[in-house]
């Protein structure tokens, strides 16, 4: 319903708001509990978009989920491991959803035909965000990752260099997390950054 929306009439609209829930989320870096976020109305409308024929509702929900998986692991918001996964597994399975679409795309820029680089690029943005992620998910063999791995060398065979290489990130962090098995699930390189100490959360998004 969503899509169907965002292609109604309304697809500037949809942008901005999509555009909108990505800086709300950034700006409250890590700040809004990751419950509250996942069942927020709005995240649901950003996936819903994921669908969408219009390139640029689909940047918008690519760059709010982006912002969105980026909050969603427990490092971040200190929230159980069980609860991170079953949001991870969800947006991991949408992903997957979507290699089709890209395979088409993919397929079109190999045969020399002008296709849509931009709708090719959100959706390889899309897949390897989530898969860089939520790496240990997939490392763990979580029930999408062997469709999901297979997802991610599509998009290492698209012939534009520019796209096929947000693949080399995650590559090297599964095999990292495939190598190391003692690492904590989804430890990330480094220290998350604490939300600032009292400040108070962006208010959501009307």
């Amino acid at each position: 319903a969503a899509a169907t929306g965002a292609e109604g009439g309304g697809a500037a609209l949809s942008e901005r708001t999509l555009l909108s829930l990505a800086t709300w989320v950034r700006e409250a870096e890590g700040s809004v509990p990751l419950a509250a976020l996942c069942a927020h109305p709005m995240v649901s409308f950003a996936v819903g978009c994921l669908d969408s024929g219009d390139e640029a509702v689909l940047y918008g929900a690519v760059e709010a989920l982006c912002e969105v998986m980026r909050t969603t692991t427990p490092t971040v918001s200190g929230l159980p491991v069980t609860e991170a996964e079953g949001f991870a597994g969800g947006l991991l399975g949408k992903a997957v959803a979507l290699g089709p679409r890209f395979v088409a795309l993919r397929d079109e820029a190999s045969r020399g035909e002008v296709g849509s680089e931009d709708e090719a690029k959100s959706l390889a943005r899309l897949i390897v965000e989530a898969g860089d992620t939520y790496f240990e998910l997939v490392a763990r063999g979580s029930p999408d990752a062997c469709r999901f791995v297979a997802a991610v060398l599509e998009i290492n065979a698209h012939p534009d260099d520019a796209i096929c290489s947000m693949t080399y990130n995650f590559w090297q962090r599964l095999a990292g997390a495939i190598t190391d098995p003692g690492r904590a699930v989804f430890e990330d390189d480094g220290p998350a950054s604490p939300p600032p100490g009292g400040s108070a959360a962006p208010p959501p998004p009307p």
